[in-house]
């Protein structure tokens, strides 16, 4: 990594090997490595000793493998002296044959990995001439088979995570093992596990009272590197404790310890407020006693201990102990001193509830989460902590009040250096009674600021370095909470002079915040985005007077000088107040107002030095001061090449996208009385949104000359007359709300139109409902449409018309497709009224089809196939909510058809009739299926399983469903989904896990599983 030779794959755990470097290796090592895929293969020499083999799926492309499979049977006889062989990607029955040949005729065989999921590996193995030659086996299977415990020389097996995974019987006999990469459920299975005695890593040893289980089963594992052991309840005496020797296990860097009753491990720390009988109490004393480790131990974690004092071990002998955790142990209430150990770096202590105090020694990491009862830490060395410390994370210590680092008397001893300097991660949580009193961050380096419900604090999340938000509380799950206490924001609540790197700041939700200081802002050099809401007392008040002597002279207009992006929205700001931030603002590219009342007016400013103060030129002098008050001026710094005072947008000639929502005065106090309204050349995108005032709209450009492609107008009541000539660049019209609209001109000429949401403002164009549109169109989407008939047309019948969406048309009858040759998607909802519907024969280009409330569509559907017409013979996708459109004449045609919907198929349905199952078996393509919303269906498809490519079953809000079809689901299924749908289904479906990917309301089944394992032992989430 340091010289270059591997780099990392983004933010996974993989390395590859680039450019020359890579083709370097590949040559130098040809005589002795050999990779065999779809996209090349060199020549396979006799010397080979490491082979991979891809197939196509592993560069997602078809599985046939063909090449791959010659490829592989041309290798057979190169395999004498094969030392590594490897297969990644998904193959069929057929190709795995020759791999088979490759395995068993490789006698020399040291590693063997088949990362492909599913693969029945368990004859392969059981043939093997000689599987004692094997070292390391990787297998990416659904099971492991009983041959597993022949490989009596192996000494790694890796199965992965599946926690279902069954361990066959034998397994103790692989004395070799030394790793065993599988989830923590696998280790507890194993019965007689004592015997694997080269075995490093026993993530979770699980004590039973049981032949094989019994913790003597430890007594020979000293080449144990990490050690967790659950269930210590089951031993009853210190001596069998004792008998786990763990003081012999030189080479024991990490273990865990823990106590189950594991059902509570990782709640709240407010679930732990009974006491346990006494004797419980002193039989885990002792038991810990007996558990004393060797002194090389480096990293402690105890889990539910249920005793009130430390073991003496831990503050005599763990001389080289570097982390110590502690979980859910009610009733320890002292601990020992942590300066006693010298090599201590990180202390985590999470639902300790009866901690009072806790000593902390110098550390790199600090966490302490769910301590009701602690009141104080202390530190003999604060010099040393402030120094070390890089990761503190304080939640849930509602009493706490005494923090060394926090407390005023106790900065005389950091004064002198800086507070903090080296800290990344700061977390504070509900701790109500702790005052921080100094500014945030701490340093440019911090990483993960995450403050909520302190006292003295806002909330903020954030860095140091990129985006800091203030007032949005920082749960597992964000959401804005009210700041009242912030007022003013300064440096005396953020440090300013440590977020020079910040590139973004948020403030939201702050009631009483009325000033933030412009000298604080001006130490933000590299910020780009400001984001201002909800604050409805911020800069409220006036300008002080120093501030506008300054602006006034045109001095330090640096105060933002990487400002990019403003958006203020909910806010008091006044006109002169924003003015003058603008003023600073000289790289502002985008600039959002919404909701700012105290700004009634906007004008655009002269040069500074023409200009002697905050108002508009064309002000008259007698304007009051409320009125200056709420004027935004627009300074000039703003305009690009802009040399002189305009009255209009247009002389923004680097204005880019336009948004004027809730404006009711604005676009009136510009436009001219004829609807005129003069724009910049440079616009591309305009949206009107809710400005009643206006009854007639002409966008205009100087010079005729416009590269507006997208224009949206929207819940405007009072426009009545929209023109379009001059528009002739645009690409996007989106017309809705506008009640009153009934002159829509020169929307026909506009050549490049490509998408138009104009909804029912189309009804009054066109004869007996013909509707000439665009050549260009490619998208139309039509609701409300008010006449009766529909039937979209096109000059010259050229057409591209690609999509076509109808919908909420009440008074429809009739829709005419034959002119949309070229569509491609189709969507037709709630047309219950319409009665004819022709064309269907003309659109073979058809891919998507989506059809709902629209009753006559089984009956003309049935009408055309019955004259012999062939129906979207290329349909890819299809949606329907009445089965009755399967029929078999019409299923017989859909050889392409990938995805089928059945969505909201009304209360009636409770199963699919003979015929419809026997016409949907035609769909030999299926690979999607959907159930949706079909809330009395009981039972899936009986011939569910004879679907040849079906991948993906999805199953949502079908309560009346109980279980999968009796025959089973396709071996082809890769992929089952389940939401918001029976219990009893969803439990049926986590016994899949093992064998495809399972998704039960949004989560993923194993993952699920994987993490509750987790908690049930001793590796608890952070």
């Amino acid at each position: 990594m340091n010289s270059g030779f591997f780099q990392k794959v983004d933010h996974t755990h993989y390395y590859i090997m680039r450019g020359l470097m890579h083709d370097f290796a590949r040559m130098v090592s040809r005589t002795e490595y050999a990779t065999i895929d779809n996209l090349q293969c060199n020549k396979i020499l006799p010397t080979i000793r490491h082979l991979s083999i891809l197939t196509n799926s592993a560069h997602h492309e078809d599985p046939s493998n063909d090449k791959v499979e010659g490829r592989i049977r041309n290798a057979i006889k190169a395999v004498k002296y094969l030392r590594t062989l490897v297969l990644f990607g998904k193959h069929s029955s057929l190709f795995f044959q020759p791999f088979k040949d490759v395995v068993q005729k490789g006698h020399h065989l040291r590693v063997l990995q088949i990362s492909a999921p599913y693969t029945d590996i368990g004859p392969l193995l059981s043939n093997l001439v000689n599987p004692t030659h094997f070292r390391y086996l990787k297998l990416d299977s659904g099971a492991l088979p009983q041959s597993v415990s022949k490989f009596y020389h192996l000494q790694v097996l890796d199965v992965g995570s599946k926690s279902d995974l069954i361990i066959p019987n034998g397994m103790d006999d692989l004395v070799s093992l030394r790793h065993l990469v599988a989830a923590d459920r696998a280790y507890s299975s194993i019965a007689s596990i004592g015997k694997m005695t080269s075995l490093q890593d026993l993530h979770n040893f699980s004590v039973q009272n049981s032949s094989g289980w019994e913790i003597a089963q430890l007594q020979s594992m000293n080449q144990l590197v990490q050690l967790g052991v659950s269930q210590l309840e089951n031993v009853s005496t210190v001596a069998e404790a004792c008998g786990a020797r763990l003081r012999d296990k030189q080479n024991l860097e990490k273990l865990c310890l823990s106590w189950t009753n594991s059902d509570k491990l990782g709640l709240s720390w407010t679930n732990f407020s009974t006491e346990l009988p006494r004797d419980e109490c002193e039989n885990a004393r002792e038991v810990l006693e007996g558990l004393e480790p060797h002194t090389n131990l480096k990293h402690l974690e105890i889990y539910s201990y249920n005793g009130a004092t430390s073991p003496t071990w831990l503050a005599t002998s763990l001389t080289s102990l570097q982390t110590l955790r502690l979980e859910c142990c009610g009733q320890w209430q002292i601990l020992p001193s942590l300066e006693l150990f010298p090599f201590l770096r990180k202390v985590e202590l999470r639902s300790m509830q009866n901690v009072v105090e806790i000593p902390i020694p110098s550390l790199d990491e600090l966490m302490l989460i769910g301590m009701p009862k602690l009141e104080r830490c202390s530190c003999s060395s604060i010099r040393d902590l402030n120094y070390s410390l890089t990761v503190l994370n304080i939640k849930h210590c509602p009493v706490l009040k005494v923090f060394p680092l926090f407390d005023n008397y106790q900065h005389s001893e950091i004064e002198q250096i800086s507070w903090l300097p080296h800290l990344s991660k700061l977390t504070i949580h509900d701790c109500p009674d702790l005052h921080v009193n100094n500014p945030l961050p701490p340093s440019t380096i911090v990483s993960k600021l995450s403050i909520a419900r302190v006292s003295t604090l806002p909330s903020m999340m954030g860095s140091s370095y990129g985006t800091l938000t203030i007032g949005l509380s920082a749960d597992d799950y964000p959401f804005y909470e009210a700041i009242p206490q912030l007022i003013t924001l300064d440096d005396k609540v953020l440090s300013f002079h440590n977020l020079r790197f910040l590139t973004g700041l948020e403030i939201y939700n702050c009631p009483n915040l009325t000033t933030i200081s412009l000298e604080s802002l001006r130490q933000l050099i590299c910020l780009k985005s400001l984001e201002l809401g909800n604050c409805p007392e911020l800069l409220s008040s006036n300008v002080p007077q120093e501030l506008t002597c300054e602006y006034m002279s045109g001095a330090n207009h640096s105060v933002l000088p990487s400002l990019e992006r403003l958006h203020i929205y909910f806010c008091g700001i006044t006109g002169k107040w924003l003015s003058l931030m603008l003023q600073h603002a000289q790289a502002l590219q985008e600039l959002s107002l919404n909701d700012c009342n105290q700004i009634t007016r906007l004008s655009i400013g002269e040069e500074e030095n023409s200009q002697p103060n905050l108002t508009s030129a064309t002000e008259a002098p007698s304007l009051e001061y409320q009125g200056r008050d709420k004027l935004l001026l627009l300074p000039l710094n703003l305009i690009s090449s802009l040399k002189k005072q305009g009255r209009f947008f247009a002389g923004f000639t680097s204005l880019e996208e336009l948004v004027i929502r809730r404006c009711p005065e604005l676009i009136s106090s510009w436009a001219h009385n004829d609807g005129r309204w003069l724009l910049p050349v440079s616009l591309g995108e305009l949206e009107i949104n809710h400005v009643d005032s206006l009854e007639t709209l002409q966008p205009c450009f100087p010079g005729n000359s416009t590269r507006l492609k997208k224009l949206v107008v929207c819940n405007s009541r009072s426009l009545t007359s929209l023109q379009l000539h001059s528009c002739i660049a645009l690409q996007e019209l989106i017309i809705e709300s506008c009640e009153s609209l009934n002159l829509l001109e020169g929307w026909q000429s506009l050549v490049n139109l490509r998408l138009l949401r104009a909804h029912r403002y189309l009804s009054g164009y066109g004869q007996d409902g013909r509707c000439i549109l665009p050549q260009s169109l490619e998208e139309l989407y039509i609701s409300e449409y008010s006449q009766e008939t529909l039937q979209p047309c096109f000059q010259m019948n050229l057409t591209c018309l690609k999509k076509l969406e109808v919908s909420s048309t009440a008074s429809f009858q009739s829709l005419d497709l034959q002119s949309c040759t070229a569509l491609e998607h189709l969507r037709i909802e709630g047309s219950s009224s319409l009665a004819t519907l022709e064309g269907l024969q003309f659109l073979h280009a058809l891919k998507h089809m989506e059809v709902l409330r629209c009753p006559i569509f089984p009956l003309r559907l049935g009408s055309l196939l019955g004259q012999g017409y062939e129906l979207c013979p290329r349909l890819e996708r299809l949606r329907i909510d009445d089965p009755s459109i399967l029929t078999t004449s019409f299923c017989k045609h859909l050889t392409s058809l990938q995805r089928l919907e059945l969505y909201h198929c009304g209360s009636e349905l409770a199963r699919l009739t003979d015929e419809q199952e026997r016409a949907l078996q035609l769909l030999m393509s299926l690979q999607e299926l959907q159930f949706g919303d079909c809330r009395n269906l009981i039972d899936l498809l009986a011939w569910l399983h004879s679907l040849p490519s079906l991948k993906r079953l999805e199953i949502s809000d079908c309560w009346s469903i109980a279980r999968l079809p009796e025959k089973g689901l396709p071996p082809s299924l890769e992929e089952l989904v389940i939401s918001h749908c029976n219990q009893e289904l969803a439990q049926q479906c986590r016994t899949l896990a093992s064998k495809l990917k399972v998704k039960i309301d949004g989560g993923i089944c194993e993952l699920i599983t994987r993490w509750l394992v987790r908690r049930t032992f001793f590796h608890l989430p952070n």
